[in-house]
Formats: C-alpha cells, structure tokens, sequence
C-alpha cells in the first residue's frame, strides 16, 4: 500500500513537472510575443531558450506517451538547435555577435546548449535500458546542480542575476523542474508513463496552469507597480534638482543686480558690502564654492571662495581653454545664464554664468551639485536608490531607508535633466529584486507553491476518487461475475453450510435434481443423495468428500444420478469455502460428464476394434518435433515385427531404411507438416530388414481447436497386390505372347523420341512390318502354331537391334519398330531388307518348316510432325503400298502417296453422301441387233459431283468395292434399274433385257437371290426382263459357289452374261460347265480388230466358240462403221457403242426408243 502510495505521489509530481516545463516553455513565448507585458529580466528566457525548452517539454511529453517518433523527432531538433550554439560558441567566441540567425535574438549559452544536446540525444535511446535510465538518472542530477547553482550564484556573489552562465531564473527553474523529473522518470522500472486517471490529468494540468499563471501574474504586478513608482519618483526627484538649480541662479542673479546697483556707491563699501553678503551666502548654501566677477575682458574684477581650495580651483578653470571658449561662445550667443562643467574629475563641480549688460559684466560661480543633492537626503525613496550621473561618471546618490548596500541592483527608471547652456545630466532610480525575506518578494513565490501543492492535493484526491471508482467498479464487476459463474455456470453449482445443508444452487442444479431451489434451501444433501436415486457408494463417496472438503482438502469423485426419465453421470467436486482463515462452508460442482463417459466407452471399443483389426494401426502425436508413437495395435507388430515397447515413445522411422525412397519419406513429412490425409504405397521395412510393400493411410485427427494433433496410420501389408499390379502394367504395356512392347508402350517411345529428333535435329524412322499369308498358316495348322511362328518373328526382328530401338507388336501379324538417331535415312531401307532377309529364313516351329516373307512400309520425320502417330500412319500406308507392289519388299512413304490416299479417303466420304443423299443416277445404252433393232439395254452408274462434276465410275467403283460401299450402290442400282426397266416395260419400249453389273461381293453374299427376289418383287418386272453382267473374277473366286448361284438364277429365269471377257484369266472349262447366255467382247479387242491381226484373231476365235457353245456374243464399244461391219462379218449377233447411241438417262431414253419405234414402223 504504501509503495502504491509512493508511486502515486511520484506520478503526482511528475505530472506537475512535465505541465510546469510545458507551461513555462508556452508563457516565455507568449510572453515574448506581447512587449507591453513587463516582466523581471530573471523570470524571461531569451527566443532560442524558449525553443529549447518547448523541444524537451515536448519530447518528455512524448516519451511518456509511447510516441517514439515525436522523441526522436524532438531529441533531433534538440540536437540541431544546442549544436548549432555550441559550434558558435566554440569556433567563433571572439568575432561572433552572439545572435541566432534563427531568432535575431541571443543565443543559447554553453551550459544550456550542452545540456539541450545531452537531452536531445538521450530521446534517441530506449526509455525501457537500464543504461538509459542511469543516463537519465545522471542528467537529472547535473540539470538541479545547473539550476540550484545559477540561482544561487548572484545571491552569492553579488552579480546581476539577470543571467548566469547563460541561464536566467525562469532557465534555472526549468533546469531544477527538468532534473526532478527526469530523476522521477529514472526511478521507474518500466515503461515511464502517467498511469493516471483522466481527470486527475485535467485537475492537474488545470491547477498547474492557474498556479503558474498567478505566480507570473503577481510577479508581473509587483513589477509593473514597482516600473510605475520608480518613475514616479524620478520625475519627482528631476523636478525638484530642476527648482534647487533655477532657484541657485535666481540668487546669483538677484546678487548681481544689487550689486550692480550698488556700483555707483563707493568702491569701500560695495567692497564691504560684498564680503558681509558673500559670507552669508556661502553660509547658507552650502552648494555655493566660489564666485568670480569679470569684466567684459574677462579679467577679474574681484572673487571670493568657500575655501583656498575652492577658490583656486575656480581660476584654474578660468585659465582653461575650454572655459574660455565657454565664456566667449556665451558672450556671442549672448545667453544670459550658462552651464559648464570642466572638470570631469569633479564631475558635480559646475560653473554657472550669469551675464548682464550684453556681456560687460559677468557673474561667474562655482557650484557643487552633489550639495545640493544632500539637500534631498531625507526624501523617502521608497526603497529605490537614485543616482545622478553626467558623462557616464556618477556623482550623487540617494541611498534607500530600507536599502540593501550588499543587493546587486538594476535601473528601474531614468530621466535626463538638461541644463541652460546644454550640459545634461542622468537621474536614474534603481533597485534589485525583491528579497525573498519580504512579504512583497516572498508572495510571487508563495502563490505559486501554494498552488503547486494544491494542484499537488487535487490529483491525489481525484487519482484516489477515479481509483477507489475503478475498485467499486471492479469490485461491482467481479461481483456480477461470480454470480454469472454461479448462475450461468452449465455444471451443477451449490453452496452447502458446515453442517451440510443447501445454501444456495443455480438452476443447473434444479435441472439435475428435479426440485426448485426454494424446497432445497436449508436441507442437509443427504436428502437429495440417496438411495435408489444413488448408489451406495455413491452416497459413502459424497459423505468423505464432503468431509474432506470441511476440513480444508478439496476432493473429486464421480457418481451416477438416477431420476425418472433417465440417468446422468456426474463428476462432482468439493471445495472448503475458506473466510477469514476458516471454513465456512462447502462449495459443490457437479459436472455432466454423460456424454463423456459414453464417448470413453465408444473410445473403448474403438480401441478393442483396432486391436482386433488384421490391418496395422499407429497412432502418432504431432503436437512435437519429435513425431512419437503413441499406439500400436497387435497386427501393427504382426506385420512389421516391432514390440509394442520398442515402438511406443519413438518416432517412426524404424520402419525405413537407407534404400527406403526420399520421394515417399518427403510426401509421409509433407502430409504431417501440411495436416493432409495421404494414401500411398512405400516400400517399408520390417523389424528384421526385410522389405514388404505397406499400403499406407495417413488420415489426420484434430482437437478441439481444430489443429492437428494426431495421425492415424494404418499399415497393410500389399506386396502380393503389388505384385500383381507390376504384371498388369507390364502387361499394359508389353505383348504377353512375344514380349514385345505394345501399342501403349510404342506410343509412348514414338512421342519421346520424336520430341527429342525434333529438339536435336535427328532423323527417326517408323518401320511397319506386317507378315504376308500370316492367316492361311494360322488357320491350316491352328492357332498354336501361327503363336509359336509370331515368337520366332519376333526373335529375329530384334536380332541386331540397338538398345536405343523400339520394337513392338500392334497386334495379330503386325509389327512396327521405331528408329531414332539415324545418321542417314537410308539407314532405314539397310534395316528393312536386313529384316526382310532375317525373315526369309525358315522358322522351324512344332516340327514344321515354314516360311513366310513380309511387307514394310517405313515413314521417315522428314519436315516435322506434329503429331507423332502421323509417323505411324504414314508406316502404315507405305506397307499397304509394299502389299501392292507383290509383298515380300519394303516401300518408303512419300507425299504422294499421303496425298492419293487423301484424296481416296475424302472420295469415300463423298462417295458414302451421294449414295445416302441420292446424287448417283442411272444412265442407259442400248445394245443392237444384225437387224438394227434395240435387243436390250444395259444400266451405267454416273456421279456428277456439285463441285468436282463428273467422277467416272472406274475411279469411284474400286474404292466402293474396296470400302464395301458397293454393296449399297449395287442395291440402289439394281432397284433403279429394275424400276426403270419395268416402266419401259410397261410402256411398251423394252422387249428385251436390262443389263445390270454385279460386284464380286455383292454377287457371293450369302442374301444374294434372296434380295434380288425381294427387288423383283418389289418393281414387278418379269425376270425375263433382267440380265445380270458377271466379270471372270467373279467366277474365279468361288468357282463352285458360282455354278450354283448361276443355276439358281437360270431357274428364276434370269439371264447372265460374262463382261469383258479376254481381260482376265479366262478360263474354258466354266463356259462350258456354267449355264452362261452371252458374253461380251472387251472394247479393247473391238477397237483395233479391223487393223490388228491379233485382235482380229481374238474377236474371231471368241465369236466362233461362242456360236459352237451356243451362247450370244456382243461387242462392245462400237464406234465407227468400219468396226460394226467387220464384226458383222465374223458373225457376232449384237452390238454396242457410240456409233449406235450413248448412255442417256431414262427422260432421254424413252424419247430416243420412241423415235427409234417410230422408224421402225415407218420402213
């Protein structure tokens, strides 16, 4: 208390001083700013020392408001201004004038600037050091020596107080206010600060204030009215030597004139006369030395003196040149009375003229002034001391009754006193400062330590109020607090007496016991703690720790409490309620821990359940660096071998070793520094080194704040699983029959190794090898054959292979092999054949020798691609065109060869939108007789593209047949045609038949007759009517399938006819066997027969065979008259061509067979 006492009193003071420095820094400005407000130099301080005084009030102010920027701030400016002074003083002492360029005005002393520089540095300093607060400490001390000493000096020494070693009173007293501050400031161990309330402050400020201003108030008022007398008095004390001088010249005046007037007397007796009177004169003023009467030629006619001295002195002056011009000058300027003061020695011996007659007779006197000064010795000078000076000598003083010789005085007051004639003279009042000792000098002082020490008394009281508020306040709040812990406390709280009984409880208690408070008060708990509500041992448990807690000893139990609904488990805790160093009472806290003590059973079985999973499990606690184990479940030391002892308290680390994988040690820290879950598969060690693949969960577990602070880890143990996910990948990515890489793998090897030819400027090549008649083998001699027989394939394709090659089976007999790094492309022909001759050998497979050859297509990265499968593609379709130029060869891809096939592949796509959208059309040439006349009709397919116009039918049919798109086509051609032709029928224009090409796969498709019925069916033409054109590859394919279909269609009476015969392998044997009708005469015989003897003799031969076997024959592409009449002449029976008509469409049909009828019918 009395420590806290003490610091209030400090902080009291140190209020006081800091507002005191402040105020005294803002009075001294203001005060300088208002001239007219007087005041004792000593209470002043100079603008430079007002500067520096509001600096350091203002960085006390901020170091003791935290503000470590304002410190510095004002430390810096503190610094500048002291420095500047001091540079001043110390470099230029003897030329400087002593003015601040900053003020006009003079400038900081040594001592204060030292000290202004000292106090500016140490604002640069941590206020918390204690090297700083022994600075403080040492500043303080040397600021009251500076202070006590400049006050105390002129007091002993006698010097004007005005200012002492730079310093006024007001600097010493800041000096004395600043030291006691600063020492208070040091005293503190912590942060300085003003801890005090906020009215105390204002109280504080406020009468410190008031208290400094009454005290320069008073001062100011005592020295204004001391300026006003001393005034007063001066002018007083002027007028009066003013009357005593003009009252001496008077009588010298009247003097002379009687004596003038007496000059007409006898000389005897003016003489006499003038003695008698001289030496009443001289007897009664005693300011009267000596008298001397000129003549006009300033000789002297008579004189008389005081004293010899006197007397002598007067002519020695008359001897002077300075006298004499004196009294010429006054002569000249005709001045009747005139001042002189020759000797400055005697500087209040003057010499008064009087002149009359226009300068013949001149009265001249010697006059002490300071005679006449004693005349004014008892004037009361009210304390003041009056000097009389002329040329800066003085020679009179009125001392003060109640003067003080010993007090160091000042000028008041001052006023010149001109005498006739010019010579002047300074009437000066002065005084030194009021003595402390006097009542006048003492109340300034008083007044302002009066109300220092009020203002000291206000802040305590009003510091003791605020803080005797702020303990009723605390006191009111702790109160509301406990009785919000009591009644707003979710566990059950009740107070019980000594002897057992219900004090008070909070609804809690209520809730769990099922009664109001008003019917528990003043009952004893053993009516509430009871059986059946409590179990035996609950009850004995309630009974000890309530007499434990009686005797002083706190005690916990649990218990469980029964009640109609339901139960609740409690955690109960008795408490002394300690008074005065006695108990009292009890206090009682019962804790729901229901919900708890089910989670711990929960826990419980969770806990069994991992011991009882066949899965590892291990808990670990990351709230350390350490990472430990904490738990481990039996299958955990199943698995890896560790004791559970081993393993407890350590980290897990032991599962690993130097070869475990840093990626999978990295990821396992990753998730426990990030608190992610993480599911992954390490290689780990069990406890005797052996390695086992561990399926590793990392799941993390968090508290109640939502930190992790566990991971959970379970372990199992996946080598055989990993395992087989090693050959599936294996198998994901290799040829399971050859051990190749696949497809998968090959792709990948094409986009890497394409990728890096293209960053480094090498040449790669793609070489695709697909075997020739790999599938009679394999269907003759079965399935494990043709496997064994793709092995040794591949056996020998990598024979001389680079470790850098890519060799790969697509699938079925299907090869590809990547290249990279070639220092030349034709590097990849020399491996094509090498693999071709590799290949060419036997393969000896399951006690057969076969033999089997391949086409390879290789693609070169010529250009740059930018997809890597292009490569493949373009392998691709070089081996195609290695399968067409006979097999068993390798073909080199090229442009063109990508271009036709585009052009191949968007023809097909055209080609597939005519068929779908209905762009094909039907033409139809007729076919002549011997006679002239139509015989019968055969349907053209024609393509007139939207674009590309006019696509013949030897361009689009071989892709149609190649892609199965003919077989659409044919389907629409042989309806068209049949429909056409039914039509024709109909109207009378077609007897015979119509023509229809078929395809060799529209032809064997096993629907053939079937559709063709359903066609005919559909159109209703007779069969009579259709004649269906057949090439000799059709008959060669199939040749027994083909006897069949062609009876099958003679029996429905269909004709057929074989097209282009001679341009195949023909064969006679099938005209013989096969029930053919016609056959017609390619046009590349027909065109050349009548000038070429062997397509004369073919045309012939043909013709002959077919009149011997009785079939019709009909030559094709008749186109001059020459060509009919030569075949005419051989006996062939039908013609067609350009000569007799082209393909038309139906509307230009039916009109030529009507013109055609018509001529008939006219001849």
């Amino acid at each position: 208390m009395a420590q806290s006492n003490r610091r209030l009193a400090m902080q009291a003071w140190l209020l006081i001083l800091l507002t005191s420095c402040l105020l005294i820094g803002v009075s001294s400005l203001l005060l300088d700013r208002v001239a007219h407000l007087p005041l004792p130099p000593q209470w002043r301080l100079s603008p430079d020392g007002t500067l520096a005084v509001l600096m350091v009030s203002v960085g006390l102010l901020a170091l003791l408001s935290h503000q470590p920027r304002w410190r510095r701030l004002a430390g810096g400016l503190m610094i500048a201004l002291g420095g500047y002074s001091l540079g001043h003083d110390l470099l230029a002492p003897g030329t400087d004038d002593g003015l601040s360029w900053l003020t006009g005005q003079p400038r900081l002393g040594t001592v204060p600037a030292l000290l202004v520089v000292i106090m500016g540095t140490s604002c640069f300093f941590s206020p918390t050091s204690g090297d700083t607060r022994r600075g403080y400490r040492l500043i303080g001390w040397a600021s009251i020596i500076i202070g006590v000493t400049t006050l105390a000096y002129p007091l002993i020494t006698q010097t004007p107080p005005d200012s002492v070693a730079g310093l006024t009173s007001m600097g010493s007293l800041f000096c004395l206010l600043l030291g006691a501050a600063l020492l208070i400031i040091a005293h503190q161990h912590t942060y300085p600060t003003l801890p005090l309330p906020r009215s105390a402050i204002i109280v504080g400020v406020v009468g410190v204030t008031v208290s400094i201003m009454i005290w320069l108030a008073s001062s100011w008022v005592q020295y204004n009215a001391r300026l006003t007398a001393a005034d007063t008095l001066v002018n007083n004390v002027a007028d009066g030597m003013e009357q005593r001088i003009e009252s001496r010249v008077k009588q010298i005046e009247r003097l002379t004139e009687r004596w003038m007037a007496l000059r007409d007397e006898g000389r005897r007796v003016v003489r006499e006369l003038q003695e008698v009177e001289m030496r009443t004169y001289m007897r009664d003023e005693p300011s009267l030395l000596a008298i001397v009467h000129l003549a006009d030629d300033a000789q002297v006619r008579w004189q008389v003196g005081r004293e010899p001295a006197n007397l002598l002195w007067m002519m020695d002056q008359l001897t002077s040149p300075a006298t004499l011009g004196w009294l010429r000058q006054q002569n000249e300027l005709h001045q009747r009375v005139s001042w002189h003061f020759p000797d400055p020695e005697r500087s209040s011996y003057g010499l008064l003229a009087v002149t009359f007659d226009r300068g013949q007779t001149t009265m001249l006197a010697a006059i002490d002034l300071a005679e006449i000064i004693q005349l004014q010795r008892h004037l009361d000078t009210s304390g003041f001391t009056i000097t009389y000076t002329s040329n800066d000598q003085m020679w009179g003083t009125l001392t003060a009754k109640d003067g003080h010789e010993a007090q160091i005085q000042r000028t008041f007051d001052s006023r010149k006193v001109t005498l006739p004639g010019g010579p002047t003279f300074t009437i000066t009042a002065l005084d030194g400062p009021l003595s402390l000792n006097s009542l006048p000098g003492a109340l300034p002082v008083i007044f302002g330590l009066l109300g220092l020490v009020f203002s000291y008394q206000l802040i305590i009281s009003r510091a003791l109020i605020a803080f005797r508020e702020q303990q009723a306040a605390a006191l009111q709040l702790n109160e509301q607090r406990f009785r919000s812990l009591f009644t707003q406390n979710p566990d059950a709280v009740f107070a019980h007496h000594r002897d057992g009984t219900y004090e008070s409880l909070n609804p809690v208690t209520e809730a769990i016991v099922g009664l109001s408070e008003s019917d528990l008060l003043g009952k004893h708990f053993r009516s509430v703690v009871c059986e059946p509500a409590c179990s035996k041992q609950d009850v004995e448990r309630t009974e000890t720790a309530f007499n434990r807690a009686v005797n002083g000893l706190p005690s916990s139990y649990t218990m469980r409490f029964v009640r109609v609904g339901g139960y609740q488990d409690l955690e109960v805790t008795m408490v002394p309620i300690v008074v005065d160093g006695e108990v009292n009472g009890v206090f009682g806290i019962a804790k729901d821990i229901t919900d708890r003590v089910a989670a711990e059973e929960r826990l419980h079985i969770l806990e069994r359940s991992l011991a009882a999973s066949g899965n590892g499990a291990m808990i670990i606690d990351v709230r350390t660096d350490e990472q430990q184990v904490v738990y481990v479940n039996p299958a955990f030391t199943r698995i890896t071998g560790y004791l559970e002892q081993e393993v407890i308290g350590h980290a897990p680390l032991l599962l690993s070793s130097a070869e475990t994988d840093t990626a999978d040690t990295e990821q396992i820290q990753a998730a426990f520094q990030h608190g992610t879950s993480l599911s992954t598969t390490v290689r780990t060690y069990r406890r005797d080194g052996s390695p086992f693949w561990n399926q590793l969960f990392l799941s993390p577990v968090k508290d109640a704040n939502q930190r992790v602070s566990h991971f959970i880890c379970i372990i199992n143990d996946s080598s055989e699983r990993k395992e087989q996910e090693g050959q599936l990948a294996y198998q994901a990515t290799h040829d399971v029959l050859t051990g190749l890489g696949n497809r998968a793998l090959f792709s990948d090897h094409l986009a890497h190794d394409v990728e890096l030819a293209a960053r480094n400027g090498q040449t790669l090549a793609v070489l695709f090898v697909d075997l020739d008649e790999f599938k009679p083998i394999n269907d003759t001699l079965g399935h494990n054959v043709g496997d064994q027989l793709l092995i040794s394939v591949a056996e020998k394709l990598q024979q001389g292979l680079r470790a850098s090659d890519t060799l790969a089976r697509l699938g079925g007999d299907e090869f590809v092999l990547l290249l990279p790094d070639l220092s030349h492309p034709d590097e990849a022909e020399e491996v094509a054949g090498r693999l071709l001759d590799a290949l060419n050998k036997p393969h000896r497979v399951s006690g057969h020798e076969l033999h089997v050859s391949a086409s390879i297509g290789i693609a070169i990265n010529r250009g740059g691609i930018d997809e890597p499968e292009r490569l493949l593609q373009h392998a691709d379709m070089a081996m195609y065109k290695a399968k067409q130029q006979g097999r068993n060869t390798y073909e080199v891809y090229t442009d063109d060869l990508d271009r036709k096939l585009s052009q191949r592949v968007t023809l097909r796509s055209e080609l597939q939108e005519a068929i779908e959208h209905g762009h094909l059309n039907l033409h139809y040439q007729p076919l002549i007789n011997r006679e002239g006349d139509v015989d019968g009709l055969e349907a053209l397919v024609r393509w007139y593209h939207p674009t590309k116009g006019f696509i013949s039918p030897a361009t689009f049919i071989p892709i149609a047949e190649e892609t199965g798109q003919i077989i659409p086509l044919s389907r629409w051609v042989m309806r068209q045609a049949c429909k056409d032709a039914q039509q024709l029928v109909a109207q009378g224009l077609l007897t015979g038949r119509m023509a229809v090409n078929l395809s060799p796969l529209q032809f064997h498709r096993p629907n053939f007759l079937s559709t063709l019925r359903n066609v005919l069916n559909e159109t209703h033409l007779a069969p009579e009517h259709l004649e269906l054109e057949l090439t000799e590859g059709i008959l060669m394919r199939d040749a027994d399938g083909a006897i069949d279909i062609l009876h099958a269609l003679s029996s429905m009476g269909v004709s057929t006819a074989i097209d282009d015969f001679g341009t195949g392998f023909s064969s006679l044997s099938y005209l013989r066997d096969l029930p053919i009708d016609k056959i017609k005469i390619d046009r590349s015989f027909v065109q050349d027969a009548a000038k070429s003897d062997k397509n004369a003799a073919i045309c012939q031969g043909v013709i002959t065979l077919a009149l011997e076997l009785d079939l019709r024959v009909v030559a094709e592409g008749i186109e001059t008259v020459e060509q009919h009449d030569y075949l005419m002449s051989l006996g062939c029976e039908v013609f067609q061509g350009y000569l007799f008509a082209k393909p038309m469409p139906l509307d230009s049909l039916i009109t030529w067979l009507t013109q055609k009828a018509q001529m008939t019918s006219n001849v």
